[in-house]
């Protein structure tokens, strides 16, 4: 078994360096780049789209929420095993089997999934789509590679101030959802409200209630929010919900509830 040691913990150090370092590596350039001014200029967005791609691979096996936890808990057992049997003498191996546990276990928090908007100041708003912790990270991944695994279509509110959506997603049949706002609750439905009821919605316009999430330059901030905004949104019968259906460019959607401010008399 000694023998083995030293494989067991090189194949644990490889598996963490070659699928999640590589994000925290490129996030942590991009930030230094941003944050001192030099990402704009000649030759070094160049270097950071470079460093995109070579994070590509990686953010791949993150794409499906399955094969993202199979390959967490992969590396997390050689990480183990390399411990307690291959027992390390040097304290670089050490360090860096170390740094590949804490890379695993913090990689839901670090790589969550953001919103292509979230609420301007001043506006609150509910996700109907808002991922777990761990398929978040997939969700992310596919804002990445640009993939959608689901479509969405705002049906409309019924008189009970209920959203109807629908939901056409891989590897899964047509669902149709209904959301109450006020409740906060969420149920699958049979079928789809009645045609008449979804065309006598009314539509609003929503750009000024939401601000696009984590755009750079800060300067094309406006340009990004209209085009993550999909169309107008659909005004509840009671006046106080907008449902919007925004998405990142090519990259998942996600269905969004905001509350109207209250008119006074």
């Amino acid at each position: 078994m000694r023998g083995k040691a030293p494989s067991l913990a090189a194949a644990a150090i490889a598996l963490s360096a070659l699928t999640f370092w590589p994000a925290y590596l490129y996030h942590l350039i991009l930030t230094l780049l941003a944050s001192s001014g030099m990402l704009n200029r000649p030759g070094v967005s160049q270097t950071a789209i470079l460093l995109w791609l070579l994070n590509l691979p990686s953010l791949w096996l993150f794409t499906d929420p399955v094969r993202y936890v199979t390959i967490s808990l992969a590396g997390l057992a050689l990480i183990v095993a390399a411990f307690l049997w291959a027992r390390p003498r040097h304290s670089a191996t050490r360090l860096a089997l170390g740094l590949g546990l804490l890379s695993i276990l913090a990689f839901p928090w670090f790589y969550r999934y953001q919103l292509a908007v979230e609420a301007a100041p001043g506006h609150t708003m509910q996700v109907l789509t808002q991922p777990g912790l761990l398929e978040g990270v997939a969700k992310r991944a596919q804002v990445s590679l640009e993939i959608r695994p689901c479509e969405y279509t705002l049906l409309g509110w019924i008189p009970d101030n209920t959203l109807h959506y629908r939901a056409v997603c891989e590897s899964r049949p047509v669902q149709v959802w209904a959301y109450d706002p006020q409740e906060g609750s969420l149920a699958l439905k049979a079928a789809e409200p009645f045609a008449k009821l979804v065309q006598d919605t009314p539509r609003v316009t929503v750009l000024d209630q939401v601000r696009a999430s984590g755009v750079y330059p800060p300067e094309e901030e406006f340009n990004a929010r209209r085009m993550a905004v999909r169309g107008s949104g659909l005004l509840s019968p009671n006046g106080h919900w907008v449902a919007v259906l925004v998405q990142h460019l090519y990259g998942p959607q996600d269905i969004l509830i905001l509350e109207q401010p209250v008119k006074r008399q």
